[in-house]
């Protein structure tokens, strides 16, 4: 194997196991000691890997976008994650609670070039890929989409491998470029009435959006037709 063809090979490893850096893995329970990000965390990622959490996500997409989305759900997941930590809030079965913030941004690192919304070359001749994550109060990044950093010949992929928690000592967060512009829009669009509606709905096994739904059943029997 080629020098080059091992360092692909190192960044691809990177981006496919998320907290690494030149110094070697983190130790994210040692960077989060004394915070409540551990528990954010955590619990994040428990509601994500559960079975059902990839249907919910593409559910909240367009059916007429989903074949151009594949792992392309920056979005829809960071939102289904923030409803899960906003409904276990509710119901009580976790105290001291901080904001999570939605971000939006660019994504620069390892893996950029697999993701089917990369925005081409920069200057630096990096590609990078327009994406929207969440933020803890101690600037841990939680991204529920990093599967679009993984190279296609891994697919299909297996729901926790599409999932990063990223303290900010972890050398992939200088990757995360923040937008105020982006994360103004998706700070707007968590806080809007429809959205705590749409939660509301979700959490009594209802459909916000039937008409989705029905829209995709259309374009599969045209499909089968």
């Amino acid at each position: 194997m080629s020098r080059v063809d091992e360092l692909k090979q190192r960044l691809q490893k990177v981006a496919y196991e998320g907290m690494v850096n030149r110094r070697g893995p983190q130790s994210y329970e040692k960077a989060m000691k004394g915070s409540h990000s551990d528990t954010m965390a955590n619990t994040i990622q428990k509601g994500f890997n559960k079975e059902e959490t990839r249907k919910n996500i593409l559910d909240r997409i367009d059916p007429d976008e989903l074949p151009r989305k594949k792992e392309v759900t920056c979005g829809a997941s960071s939102e289904h994650c923030l409803e899960h930590w906003e409904n276990v809030v509710e119901d009580g079965k976790i105290g001291g609670i901080e904001k999570i913030k939605g971000i939006g941004g660019v994504y620069t690192g390892p893996g950029a070039e697999h993701s089917l919304k990369r925005l081409g070359l920069k200057p630096d001749k990096k590609p990078g890929v327009g994406h929207a994550w969440l933020e803890l109060p101690d600037e841990t990044i939680i991204d529920s989409s990093a599967g679009q950093f993984i190279d296609q010949k891994h697919e299909p992929l297996k729901q926790r491998q599409r999932f990063r928690i990223i303290p900010k000592e972890s050398g992939l967060h200088k990757y995360y470029k923040k937008d105020p512009l982006l994360t103004h829009r998706i700070e707007r669009d968590f806080n809007d009435p429809d959205h705590h509606r749409a939660r509301n709905l979700r959490k009594q096994g209802i459909d916000p959006y039937p008409s989705r739904k029905a829209k995709l059943k259309q374009r599969l029997s045209r499909l089968q037709q």
